[in-house]
């Protein structure tokens, strides 16, 4: 008797010990002779695993008299786990390259070949991530967005000083403006040419050689050239290195007789030309052509 007392204070202990939530949640079975765990869940309406979860049994071996508790679940409905994640300002779809995306600001002299190489991207997926095409010119101030490639290095580009900006007559910038719009088209058709093949003395889109490559293109545009690259040398205004715009004529050395090599600037350091074997996009900054530049014109 004094065992049975002690066992009631030592269960009502354990029972002032839980939470009101707990008692709540669960019955008391006394087991009888032919139950299991089995038949116990299923008259109340529970698992095995939850009743042995609830009794702390590392076993299904029950006994007569056993005192079970049997768990109920609860009605309280659980709380959510819904994550609500915060929409990015723009983020790739799945056929785009992985990696950060970059918001880009078009500034003067720029191309879209001279912002795809600075990230190291290709110039078709700038087109298409920007619903640009071939055609397209890029304003100053535009946005672009670029996808993948690597953290920009992109050259900086010199500005011209504000004297020139006010043109050379000192009035307004209309005609400077102008012009830098219409280098920025010739430069994107001669870009349209891209892969052609190199022919000597070829002066169509069949194949071009230097000097066949600038004719043929500004002729596109009503601006009529002399046929070989020292003859182009001789017309138009010199243009300094650092106030080069999309549009000039670049002239190289390239045999030792003078202005024997020519392309049109395409801005940030490069230009498109008939060379090796086919129409290209080289940098007037690279060893070579560094080595071998003369001088620019301006011609439109």
């Amino acid at each position: 008797m004094k065992a049975r007392l002690k066992f009631a204070c030592g269960a009502a202990a354990c029972l002032m010990s839980v939470p009101t939530l707990a008692l709540a949640a669960t019955t008391e079975v006394h087991v009888k002779k032919g139950d299991s765990l089995y038949s116990i869940a299923v008259q109340n309406h529970t698992s095995v695993q939850a009743i042995m979860n609830a009794n702390h049994l590392h076993s299904s071996l029950i006994h007569p008299g056993q005192v079970l508790k049997i768990p109920h679940k609860t009605t309280q409905k659980p709380k959510s786990t819904a994550i609500h994640r915060t929409t990015p300002a723009y983020h790739a779809p799945p056929s785009h390259p992985a990696g950060p995306v970059w918001k880009v600001q078009v500034t003067s002299g720029e191309t879209l070949w001279g912002i795809a190489s600075a990230y190291g991207v290709s110039v078709q997926g700038l087109e298409s991530w920007n619903h640009l095409s071939t055609k397209s010119v890029l304003r100053l101030g535009q946005w672009l967005v670029v996808y993948g490639g690597h953290q920009p290095k992109r050259p900086a580009v010199t500005r011209p000083a504000s004297s020139h900006l006010s043109g050379r007559s000192g009035g307004n910038a209309t005609g400077t403006v102008g012009t830098g719009v219409l280098g920025l088209n010739v430069v994107r058709y001669a870009e349209r040419f891209l892969g052609v093949p190199y022919v000597w003395g070829g002066e169509s889109s069949s194949g071009f050689d230097c000097s066949g490559l600038v004719q043929f293109t500004f002729a596109h545009f009503g601006v009529y050239l002399p046929r070989d690259s020292f003859s182009q040398y001789n017309v138009g205004r010199p243009v300094s290195e650092a106030s080069l715009l999309p549009g000039d004529l670049v002239f190289f050395n390239t045999d030792g007789g003078g202005a024997s090599h020519v392309g049109i600037y395409v801005g940030g350091g490069a230009f498109v030309n008939a060379s090796g074997t086919h129409v290209q996009i080289d940098s007037i900054w690279s060893s070579y052509w560094s080595s071998h530049y003369v001088g620019a014109k301006r011609v439109l």
